[in-house]
């Protein structure tokens, strides 16, 4: 199947990718305009652009106006089958603190590749190369590439055996030496000693040094049961200390959380953001997973601050699509996933999705629209961040799907 980008032009745009000025969370300053990538694309068939097949994905920016509300500039900057021996698209985009690079996942078929470009290159590197050992691959699958400093990202990894079983484990890697693109630079070994059975890993630089907040299975927990993880790396990405579990709490319905993924630091590393996987809540009748927050004191002692902001029903929210996140297009779960603070606490962007029950964590769960939205807390306040590239390409709402956005402050 041939695999459709968008219809905005890459070459056009080549110059000036180069000059865009992509900053990390961490020295973002507050400001009224953000610059939003994501993964977009048309969501048709097997190949489609959705977040159980990234194969027709495109890396578009759109830069968007808070104060209005309105995007000012789209621009695709990586088109699907750009890379990659299997022509695949692109999710979960990572860019450099100095802004200067960008990482992110192909995936195709069974495999998963990590990638990363400076803005200013034509050409792209294989950073990971995916596999099992015994078909003489990397034996990782890598995911959720973050990154440590300018030069070294970890990521976590399905590492595959001989035997055919799977673990998640975080790994390092560094790219500063980067120099033939299409090489890979990590093989299975070059691990992160300490974090074996954790997974997806997000890093925070400050004043007090670089840490880093995974999350894995909680000892004798159930199969999806969560819980987060912090501890301090040096500038390789190896634990420092032991890792330190912050305890989950309870909902805002007064039942444990039993499951927070992808965790998300805030620009001053004092709050943790995460979708609360276990237990739902109902948001207008509907079963939704929902974004809460960890919050550090002055002591250092982290715990739960509640939700990031009191969601609304998607038709109160004003989006287009709101019939196709509905019971009557057969979902059964909305998912807030895949977030990340935007500017400042008070913006978050995030993937809004539905699903069938009892498949709402996993990838190929998702039936109905898939909407990259950036939302604000205070007030709460949501903008479709995927029907702004709708409206540039001309096309009517719902008709892409996105998925793994991140979100930087512009000068």
């Amino acid at each position: 199947m041939k695999l459709r980008p968008l219809s905005l032009s890459l070459v056009a745009l080549a110059s000036a990718v180069a000059a865009l000025p992509l900053l990390s969370p961490a020295r973002a300053a507050s400001g009224k305009t953000v610059d939003v990538l994501l993964s977009v694309g048309k969501p048709e068939g097997s190949s489609g652009c959705q977040p159980d097949s990234e194969g027709a994905c495109d890396l578009v920016r759109v830069r968007i106006d808070l104060g209005s509300g309105t995007a000012t500039k789209v621009a695709s900057l990586i088109g699907n089958g750009a890379v990659g021996a299997s022509g695949s698209g692109i999710a979960e985009p990572a860019v450099s603190p100095d802004g200067t690079r960008v990482a992110w996942l192909e995936r195709g078929g069974t495999g998963v590749q990590l990638w990363a470009k400076a803005f200013t290159e034509s050409g792209s590197h294989l950073v990971v190369k995916s596999g099992k050992e015994k078909n003489g691959g990397s034996g990782l699958k890598p995911e959720w590439p973050a990154w440590v400093s300018n030069d070294t990202l970890v990521f976590s990894s399905k590492t595959g055996s001989e035997d055919g079983t799977e673990q998640k484990t975080v790994f390092s890697v560094a790219v500063s030496d980067l120099a033939k693109p299409g090489e890979p630079k990590a093989r299975a070994g070059s691990g992160v000693s300490g974090w074996s059975g954790v997974q997806d890993p997000a890093v925070f630089t400050g004043t007090s040094g670089t840490q880093m907040v995974t999350f894995g299975p909680v000892p004798g927990g159930s199969d999806e049961a969560y819980q987060l993880s912090l501890a301090p790396i040096d500038a390789s990405g190896k634990p420092t200390a032991a890792p330190l579990a912050i305890a989950s709490g309870k909902n805002a319905a007064g039942k444990n959380i039993e499951g927070c993924h992808h965790p998300a630091w805030n620009a001053s590393g004092d709050q943790i953001l995460c979708m609360v996987h276990r237990p739902s809540e109902g948001v207008g009748g509907m079963s939704t997973k929902l974004l809460y927050t960890y919050a550090r004191d002055a002591a250092g002692a982290w715990s739960l601050a509640g939700r990031a902001f009191e969601p609304v029903t998607p038709e109160a929210a004003g989006l287009s699509v709101a019939s196709q996140l509905s019971e009557s297009a057969g979902c059964t779960v909305l998912s807030y996933k895949y977030a990340q603070y935007c500017d400042s606490n008070d913006w978050i962007v995030t993937t809004l999705y539905c699903s069938k029950e009892g498949n709402a964590s996993g990838r190929g769960a998702v039936i109905g629209a898939s909407r990259v939205l950036l939302i604000g807390t205070k007030p709460v306040r949501y903008l479709d961040v995927t029907g702004m590239v709708e409206a540039s390409q001309g096309v009517k709402a719902g008709t892409l799907s996105s998925f793994t956005g991140t979100c930087r402050a512009v000068n």
